[in-house]
């Protein structure tokens, strides 16, 4: 899909986990909740099905996945950051980049870079959607507030886009027929698994 062809429509949002009380899971991160939730006569929105069969238990048993997991799994999972920060990166398109931010979808062009780092950094959402993880068309640009030298680096999307201070890179979107893409820096080189 190219960036031109890209689309801001969202597929319905799914339901939260239940707990067998019917409430919804409180002691899970809402991204876990929106993960694992179904629907009843549709499979779930994020194919988590397939993450519960690997482990070996039936889709939507939380008790069974969490004892099948090994607990080296659990310590990569919940170390897992919501976004990178480096310092000292070069582009070699963009000399004065020196610092780049990494973040699933990107960050919202119109909410305050520090609040939604600083929400990001702790892992802290309540809200049903968390913008830098699932945005579309408002996290597509580069903020208006970043200076020149922060680059953004996001995947997402299912085309790849490389501005002067925005670079989006997800050929495939999770598809299996589409080849799997990376960039390199500091020269951008893209590199993808087809080759």
């Amino acid at each position: 899909v190219a960036a031109d062809d890209w689309t801001n429509s969202r597929r319905p949002e799914p339901p939260l986990w239940r707990d067998d009380r019917g409430d919804t899971h409180v002691n899970m991160h809402l991204q876990g909740r929106r993960w694992g939730g179904s629907a009843e006569d549709s499979e779930n929105a994020f194919e988590s099905e397939r993450t519960f069969h690997s482990y070996g238990v039936d889709a939507g048993d939380r008790e069974k996945l969490l004892a099948a997991l090994p607990e080296k799994h659990k310590a990569l999972l919940a170390s897992m950051e919501f976004v990178v920060e480096i310092d000292g990166v070069s582009d070699d398109d963009n000399p004065k980049v020196d610092a780049l931010i990494a973040v699933h979808a990107g960050l919202e062009s119109d909410v305050p870079v520090n609040e939604q780092l600083v929400a990001l950094r702790t892992k802290v959402e309540t809200t049903q959607w968390v913008e830098g993880l699932q945005g579309r068309a408002n996290v597509l640009p580069a903020h208006p507030e970043l200076p020149e030298n922060v680059l953004v680096v996001s995947g997402h999307h299912g085309f790849v886009k490389l501005d002067k201070n925005r670079i989006i890179v997800d050929g495939c979107a999770g598809h299996e027929d589409r080849p799997l893409t990376a960039v390199i820096l500091p020269e951008r080189a893209l590199v993808d698994d087809s080759s």
